[in-house]
């Protein structure tokens, strides 16, 4: 054992001597790097395992090198939070968190990365001294400026839960948290779209957020609290943007204070997402002509396909409220050929198939037979997308009943489990299954 003991120091020894070149790096002296490098090598064993040895061990390189290793920060605070969370006396847990987050506060001060840690750090506030909302507040806000799009997702969710218990607090108005759900959503939006790694993680923060934020986000709240902010910021495009964004998400397109945005956006940028604004607004006015042709100008001025796909689904939707229903097909399938894993686009062909049953189907069998090929649509779209497994569901079970009798299908020749055809414009094959 002792020999062992020694081959070990002596091998950390000769290692340190090495590291000595890296000035300041591993300690000041070359005592101060055998226990750098000692401490190093051994806390690791005990992380997790064996807590209380483990901060032993990494409290050495701590204080006598602590720009050896970035790494160590993290295990570090992994060591205290573990500790904390365990902790029953409450003078040693207190202790415990504020050197927990000295330690976040090192890290930034050593290494960097200031909004990535200050967001970690703000959600750990949160936990550890939830009654200290504001300073969890502060260190989520500064880390979301910083970070914009690449803040994770417990950092937006955490700051939307927080804002919303300020506002119950009397310490937070009701129209900051309504901005407060539309920083948080767009960055949940685009790592969605972009962050596929994390997409799951962002799905979730998002449904979370939006629980959150419910209670805000009637359109007659919306509504009042931008109309009352139009006049100061009509020319202000990063404000129409976000309040576009905001009213759009809700459905609130038809409200007032969105033809005035959609219109001021437009004037002031002309681009694909104002033209886009601008046809939501025609569609709360029920000029569809109108919304078409700048749903398409729209289309024409898009570079991403997920944004095409968003407003050729538009086009299918007006196609559909106006009673085309062979258009509205089209465009869904154009709408889902641009964008994969999309179940929306076939909704609206199952609507399509629904409503063209009475003008396409040559009998009641055939009748019948169309709400199963509506059917197989909406089964198709909670297929490919779960997040619209609810809508489909509903669909499923209000047309299932429309089913054809067996009676209806015996007349016409057309035995159950047989496949048919159907015509017309929907061209889809079917298994008959009879009430």
């Amino acid at each position: 054992m002792m020999k062992k003991k020694l081959i070990t120091t002596t091998t950390l020894s000769l290692f340190a001597l090495a590291i000595m070149a890296q000035t300041g790096k591993y300690g000041k002296t070359p005592q101060d790097s055998i226990k750098c490098v000692e401490g190093l090598s051994l806390y690791k064993d005990f992380v997790g395992k064996d807590d209380k040895t483990a901060l032993s061990y990494w409290r050495v390189p701590f204080s006598v090198c602590p720009l050896s290793s970035e790494k160590m920060y993290l295990d570090g605070i992994t060591i205290y939070s573990s500790l904390a969370s365990k902790e029953k006396d409450a003078t040693v847990q207190q202790k415990l968190i504020d050197t927990l987050f000295m330690v976040y506060d090192k890290r930034i001060e050593n290494f960097g990365k200031e909004g990535f840690v200050r967001g970690r750090k703000g959600v750990d506030l949160f936990k550890f001294k939830p009654k200290d909302l504001e300073a969890a507040f502060a260190e989520l806000s500064k880390s979301i400026q910083l970070q914009s799009n690449k803040s994770e997702a417990a950092v937006i969710a955490t700051y939307m839960q927080i804002s919303a218990e300020l506002e119950k607090a009397g310490k937070r108005t009701k129209e900051l948290v309504v901005e407060d759900y539309g920083l948080v959503s767009e960055i949940a939006d685009f790592n969605v779209a972009n962050n596929e790694k994390n997409k799951d993680f962002y799905t979730k923060a998002q449904e979370n957020i939006d629980a959150i934020a419910a209670p805000y986000l009637s359109c007659e709240v919306l509504s009042k609290s931008l109309a009352d902010k139009y006049e100061a910021n009509k020319e202000n495009l990063n404000w129409l943007k976000k309040s576009e964004s905001l009213l759009s998400r809700k459905s609130c397109t038809e409200a007032q204070p969105y033809f005035k945005i959609a219109e001021s956006l437009y004037k002031l940028e002309p681009s694909a997402a104002a033209a886009a604004s601008m046809a939501k607004m025609y569609v709360g006015q029920k000029q569809y002509s109108k919304a078409n042709d700048f749903f398409k100008q729209a289309i024409e001025q898009e570079i991403d396909n997920n944004k095409k796909a968003e407003y050729t689904l538009y086009l299918a939707k007006v196609a559909l409220i106006n009673g085309q229903a062979e258009t509205a097909k089209n465009y869904a399938l154009k709408a889902a050929g641009l964008r994969s894993g999309w179940g929306e686009p076939y909704l609206i062909i199952g609507s399509a198939y629904a409503s063209a049953a009475g003008s396409c189907a040559q009998n009641e069998c055939e009748k019948g037979l169309i709400y199963i090929a509506a059917v197989e649509q909406f089964a198709k779209a909670k297929a490919v997308d779960a997040s619209v497994a609810a809508d489909a569901n509903k669909e499923i079970a209000k047309y299932s009943k429309y089913y054809p009798t067996n009676k209806d299908c015996f007349f016409h020749g057309i035995q159950d489990g047989s496949s048919y055809k159907i015509g017309c414009w929907i061209n889809e094959t079917v298994t008959v299954k009879t009430q």
